[in-house]
């Protein structure tokens, strides 16, 4: 985000590739900030 420019909004995508935990506790989606600007968080 820091080298897009001005940007409204961001993405953070975790790829989460552990065997161990089942799928459903690995997929969410939330909102969060970074550094005053909206950032949606994704894990997989």
């Amino acid at each position: 985000m820091d080298k897009a420019g001005n940007v409204s909004e961001g993405h953070f995508i975790v790829f989460d590739r552990s065997t161990k935990k089942p799928w459903s506790k690995k997929i969410f989606h939330r909102q969060g900030e970074y550094q005053g600007t909206k950032i949606m968080i994704w894990e997989m």
